[in-house]
């Protein structure tokens, strides 16, 4: 589930600082120098019984500054160079536009401040402010781990505190503890302690620091000031700090979180860069979050490889925050995924109207967007997110607030482009809305419906080729033909500008899909690219004119559009019987039911598919046709009830731009309960050559020219289809045939064949090789032509996940089959999965 309420640390460490505080007094009282004074610091040449005011009279020790009560306007120079060890605290506080300021002197490596794992933190200021520390290496190793910072910046019981500026400093090697919820140790530690007094930092600036090797967190900024919704465990009400700006910092190998902003109002988290967090804790966490925060911006930030998948995500909107803004940040390579969206449970928690717009998340891991508890009115658009081939990534995780039931988020304008095994969605809870977002690649049955959804290529121009930096991306820019140009739903309050810097909308135009806004008009459609092809089930959507398909009714005289119902999630006609669904059309008295796709360009096209009964309990069957506008070009073919075989189709058309093409069912005379045809038409551009066994697989023999059978020794069968499955099965157990795998049984071969649907010469590619190599002793593979061996009888043994390669050319007649037979050897057949995905291109 994320964080949770245990994220933020119990305030026991507050009696520890004000010991530290009481022991720092001890001693003679420090000496007060005039305001405005430079000093200087040689850890080799200096004296400490020297003034400190000259590069000639440098002090020596720590001890010497931090004796110290330093003016506004004071300058303490350490020597490039040098090193001390111990801690650094120095005492005083500045006045506004009167800093006092910690920075270096002469050339050469920056000054280190070695805690040495002695102290607690290696600089350290209690209730100072006005302070600007610069240009320091600073470390924190002990013999062991024990509760370490580099850097500690306290506020107790002290009103407001202005003005901490920490610039350019390099922390590493610092091992503080690493239990799961160890925040307060690590690189720079913000905190505001106490319950006496209402207490903030104002003004606070984190900028260009290099973090390497720190543990626990990076960079942390917390108050104990932060009761309010379901939070009663500080020591009062929400006080946020303000002025709050962390930027242009890098963190690499943190033990745990990066970036960690709590308690605070406006702050601004820019420009950073967080590699290789979460490596070595327990717990939950993520690169960069935020959580009990108003009004937060996190911008034009990177995030990769984040470790673990508990939470592991490179970005973070947590609970008890108000409009938080995710934008133009770049996310990759992250294992537990891009956004976590998290929030506690009941009527009084509360992480509201947040935004995340105009990102990109390449190849990011386990889950895009995950939501945990009671999340509301989060708008999610514009974002480009790519997962790369061998993923298995979720898309939508959702956990929402069973006690509620009220989390919401929509999402607009985004791109998904998957070559990932799967993108899953599941939403149990929340109210989730999508509209206008394009899907592109491999699509999962749980990809969500969106009445504007796009599944056509969006033309990027070179996707996936993102390296490391936030200026490594335009390979996610569209081309002058992607669809997503102009075709996104205009957003008000959008930020005015996209991932790129680029004014949203461009002049002339409306808004975009995806992270980059085209600068320009777009180009005029031009002809799809030859083998193009658009296959009915894959298309489906609840919108007219996706992918070039529309849903009607024919009356006799006229076409008119269904309805689509969401819950059903069919197309429905005037009358009760008369639907639409991806792979199957019902008519009705008086309608008949149309799938009709529209040409985009003129040029030729190849129609497949089979036609055949779904349901054969009985009725008088149905006619199905194909018409080219006004004409005839298949059929009108009866369909007896009870055929569920049906009938291939193959023919050859010309289209000008606009023609549609109806694919059409009748009900006969009557009996429409059971008029129920599967009909899942594919129409290529130009002359089809070209049928891979994965792409065409389906649940009816036939479809695509692809049927599934077993073989023993004498005689071909027909395998059933097992819908629950949604796999081929045979007679035993374990014959089965998937889209890209056949696993034989005993006395059963498992055969995939093709029917050849015109005569011509075929080339047969592919590969043949062991899917499960954990034992057995293999199988045999060949390939036949009606029933002749073409391709020699290959023994694959059971380990041998390469196999054998084949690459066959024959002449065929239409109706000639090619079958893809794989035998069990002699036995071990559990063993058996062979992956074997043919290729079939006419030459």
């Amino acid at each position: 589930m994320g964080k949770s309420k245990q994220r933020y640390i119990a305030v026991w460490v507050a009696a520890v600082m004000m010991l530290c505080a009481l022991v720092g007094s001890w001693g003679p009282a420090p000496r007060a120098y005039a305001s405005g004074t430079t000093y200087y610091v040689d850890s080799a040449a200096g004296n400490d019984a020297n003034s400190g005011t000259s590069t000639s009279q440098p002090w020596r020790t720590l001890t010497k500054v931090n004796g110290t009560v330093f003016n506004p306007g004071d300058r303490i120079l350490f020597k490039s160079g040098s090193v001390w060890n111990g801690q650094l605290w120095p005492k005083g506080s500045g006045t506004a536009g009167s800093p006092i300021a910690v920075d270096r002197y002469g050339t050469g490596a920056k000054p280190q401040i070695n805690g040495q794992g002695l102290v607690q933190e290696t600089i350290r200021l209690y209730n100072q402010e006005y302070w600007e520390i610069s240009n320091l290496d600073i470390t924190n190793l002990g013999a062991s781990r024990e509760l370490r910072r580099a850097v500690w910046l306290e506020a107790h019981d002290a009103g407001v505190i202005h003005h901490i500026h920490l610039l350019n400093l390099d922390i590493h090697d610092v091992n503080s503890t690493l239990g799961k919820w160890d925040y307060v140790g690590g690189g720079i530690i913000v905190r505001v302690t106490g319950g006496a007094v209402q207490t903030k930092f104002d003004d606070v600036l984190l900028q260009g620091n290099s973090f390497r090797a720190v543990d626990h967190t990076g960079i942390f900024i917390q108050s104990d000031w932060h009761n309010r919704g379901v939070r009663t465990d500080g020591t009062g009400p929400w006080y946020g700090m303000t002025n709050i700006v962390i930027r242009g910092n890098s963190l690499q190998g943190i033990g745990a979180d990066g970036i960690v902003v709590c308690d605070s109002a406006g702050p601004l988290i820019e420009s950073n860069v967080v590699s290789n967090a979460n490596r070595r804790a327990e717990g939950a966490h993520a690169a960069n979050w935020n959580i009990n925060t108003d009004d937060a911006v996190f911008q034009f930030n990177e995030s990769y490889q984040t470790r673990t998948q508990n939470d592991g995500q490179g970005f973070d909107a947590d609970g008890l925050s108000k409009r938080t803004v995710y934008q133009y940040n770049y996310s990759h390579d992250n294992e537990g995924g891009f956004m976590l969206i998290c929030n506690y449970t009941g009527a009084d928690s509360f992480n509201d109207d947040g935004i995340i717009r105009y990102n990109i998340s390449q190849n990011d891991r386990t889950v895009l967007f995950q939501l945990v508890g009671r999340n509301r009115n989060f708008q999610i658009y514009n974002n480009t997110l790519y997962v790369g081939s061998g993923l298995d990534t979720a898309f939508v995780k959702d956990w929402g607030d069973t006690s509620t039931g009220d989390s919401s988020a929509q999402f607009y304008n985004n791109i998904v482009y998957n070559r990932g095994s799967s993108l899953t969605y599941s939403s149990p809870i929340t109210s989730i809305g999508f509209d206008y977002n394009l899907f592109y690649g491999n699509h999962d049955p749980s990809e969500p419906s969106d009445p504007h959804k796009l599944t056509s290529d969006p033309k990027l121009v070179a996707p996936g080729t993102g390296g490391i930096g936030v200026n490594t991306v335009n390979g996610y820019k569209l081309q002058a033909s992607s669809p997503a140009i102009n075709s996104g739903k205009t957003i008000a309050g959008n930020g005015g500008r996209d991932y790129g810097g680029q004014t949203v909308p461009y002049s002339g135009g409306t808004a975009d899909r995806g992270a980059f806004e085209y600068q320009g008009a777009p180009s005029p459609a031009a002809a799809p690219a030859a083998g193009t092809q658009w296959r009915a089930s894959l298309g489906f959507s609840g919108t007219q004119g996706q992918d070039g398909w529309y849903y009607k009714q024919w009356d006799g005289s006229a076409y008119t559009n269904m309805t689509w119902d969401a819950a059903g999630k069919v197309w429905v006609g005037s009358q009760p019987y008369a639907i639409v669904t991806p792979i199957a059309q019902h008519p009705d008295a008086g309608h008949d039911t149309v799938r009709a796709w529209v040409a985009p360009a003129a040029g030729t096209i190849t129609i497949g598919g089979l036609v055949a009964k779904q349901s054969v309990g009985g009725g008088d069957g149905v006619i199905a046709s194909i018409r080219r506008n006004g004409t005839l070009l298949w059929g009108g073919q009866a369909i007896a009830y009870d055929n569920a075989n049906g009938y291939s189709t193959y023919l050859t058309t010309t289209v000008a731009a606009g023609d549609t093409i109806y694919f059409q069912v009748n009900r006969g005379a009557a009996n429409d309960w059971y008029d129920l045809v599967y009909w899942d038409p594919i129409i290529t551009w130009g002359d089809r050559t070209t049928w891979r066994a994965s792409e065409g697989f389906g649940s009816k023999q036939g479809q695509d020219q692809w049927s599934y059978k077993q073989w023993n020794g004498s005689a071909l069968s027909n395998m059933s289809w097992d819908n629950a499955r949604g796999v081929w099965q045979g007679t035993q157990s374990y014959a089965v045939i998937t889209g890209l795998t056949q696993h034989p049984e005993t006395g059963k071969d498992a055969v995939r064949v093709w029917t050849a649907p015109k005569a011509g010469t075929v080339k047969i590619t592919g590969q043949v090789r062991k899917d499960n190599t954990g034992g057995g002793d293999g199988v045999v593979a060949s390939i036949w032509k009606n029933g002749t061996v073409i391709w020699d009888i290959h023994t694959i043994a059971y380990n041998d996940f390469i196999g054998y390669s084949h690459d066959v050319t024959t002449t065929v007649a239409a109706g000639d089959t090619i079958g893809f037979y794989v035998y069990q050897n002699t036995a071990s057949d559990y063993y058996d999965n062979t992956n074997w995905d043919p290729v079939i291109a006419y030459q």
